[in-house]
């Protein structure tokens, strides 16, 4: 069943950081789903009746001494209640709500407000979400973007707000580098915000459904960032081989330049980042390496774990340098012996660029004729031994993909069509996945 969405309020009537969810025993044989929310000593708990949807009951949690007292009441506060934890189910529910290991390593969010967050997520949702949604003429998915780029814009709103007060919309100018198809660039220009979009490959709909907003078809070389001068925001939204590089060009920009970063696809200032520490995920190496040169750089910064839906969602903002004003010179001199150090000492370092033309390298651009006759030597090779003659139905046998390649390789010269194809012949086959069933490396 698909409950409804609920606000949680804690003791002073908003949002806490931490919520799990579970089961609670009203009453008896009455099983209610809840979402507990934790604050410092006490929770409050919406439970919502499976029985009767739009009737919701509320558990206030207060634990002292190791006791936990709640009180029950409906969605109009007429009935209260007030209940010891005699019994084992309370009982339970307040050592899980207490326990020690009960939190995140970062909670998220904690650099804006979460009441601000979520009134401009909802107000943005309402907004936009729907007419982008029916006027989007990519061919992605445009819900993967539409809510993870509502949620990020959401957050780069709250925290200028936060910073600059009314004067945000006047003070901030942010440029969006390695901005994909726009969309976060379009939501902060709706909502009154000076910047624009750039990127390598430039996009139809930036030209169609986001015509309003300003952009660029550039690759932005971090060496040569004399035409950023006029921006006081670097956003890096996935922003792939630039990651490492965005509070470099903030530092080389101004002493008043910041920046927002969203890792995503690990680089390092030259290179595919590699993992150092075989305990650790290489996105958790990733995101120790790009929080260690921005530290290097001398930024004060907040490291976040965003609300958004997606499984990377750790960014960096900086808010600030550690170091005054009046030394930002000297800093920006010294600043490419930091890039030095975190490239192994290089002499010369420069970062990817990346092609503007995306290799499609998944056999669907290979000679159909060249495709059909991998297949059908294929076929035939997996049905050699079944007699031509038997009337019942045979899948053949299983083959090893050395096999295919080695008897493929006598009688088709495919090797010159397939040299830059992703997994070669095992790509082709794969393919077809209605004539074969692979397994790791066997064909049937």
């Amino acid at each position: 069943m698909k409950y409804p969405l609920i606000a949680i309020a804690d003791a002073n009537g908003f949002n806490p950081e931490k919520i799990i969810t579970g089961e609670v025993l009203l009453s008896q044989g009455c099983h209610q789903k809840f979402v507990a929310a934790r604050t410092e000593s006490s929770f409050m708990v919406a439970v919502i009746d499976s029985e009767q949807k739009d009737t919701h009951c509320f558990l206030y949690v207060s634990c002292k001494d190791g006791l936990c007292k709640l009180k029950i009441s409906s969605k109009s506060w007429e009935k209260q209640a007030e209940n010891s934890s005699s019994s084992s189910k309370i009982e339970k529910i307040g050592k899980w709500l207490t326990a020690d290991d009960f939190q995140y390593k970062v909670p998220p969010n904690i650099a804006v407000c979460p009441k601000q967050y979520y009134l401009t997520y909802n107000h943005l949702k309402e907004k936009y979400a729907e007419s982008i949604f029916d006027a989007w003429d990519m061919q992605t998915d445009p819900s993967k973007f539409i809510h993870e780029d509502i949620g990020i814009a959401s957050y780069l709103i709250c925290l200028w707000k936060s910073r600059y007060g009314n004067n945000a919309k006047d003070y901030v100018k942010f440029v969006d580098i390695g901005c994909g198809n726009g969309l976060l660039v379009y939501l902060l220009n709706q909502e009154k915000f000076n910047g624009m979009g750039m990127d390598v490959k430039s996009r139809n709909i930036w030209y169609t459904l986001f015509s309003k907003s300003k952009f660029c078809e550039k690759f932005v070389d971090p060496k040569n960032w004399d035409e950023l001068t006029d921006y006081n925001w670097l956003i890096g939204n996935h922003s792939d081989e630039l990651t490492p590089w965005l509070p470099y060009v903030a530092s080389m920009i101004s002493y008043k330049c910041d920046f927002f970063v969203l890792p995503c696809c690990p680089w390092n200032f030259t290179a595919k980042y590699s993992r150092t520490n075989a305990t650790l995920s290489t996105y958790q190496c990733y995101l120790n390496f790009v929080e260690s040169v921005v530290s290097d750089f001398g930024f004060k910064y907040q490291r976040d774990v965003m609300k958004i839906p997606s499984t990377k969602r750790t960014c960096f903002v900086s808010k600030g340098r550690h170091y005054p004003e009046a030394d930002h010179k000297i800093q920006q001199t010294q600043i490419f012996d930091v890039v030095r150090q975190h490239s192994g000492n290089q002499i010369d370092v420069n970062c990817v660029v990346r092609s503007k033309e995306i290799k499609v390298r998944n056999g669907s651009k290979l000679d159909k004729t060249l495709c059909s006759r991998i297949v059908n030597f294929t076929a035939d090779l997996l049905l050699i031994n079944v007699d031509k003659g038997e009337t019942i139905w045979s899948a053949g046998e299983s083959i090893h993909l050395k096999e295919i390649i080695s008897a493929i390789k006598q009688s088709i010269d495919f090797e010159e069509a397939l040299k830059n194809q992703d997994g070669g012949i095992k790509t082709v086959l794969r393919n077809c996945h209605q004539l074969f069933t692979i397994r790791e490396v066997w064909f049937h």
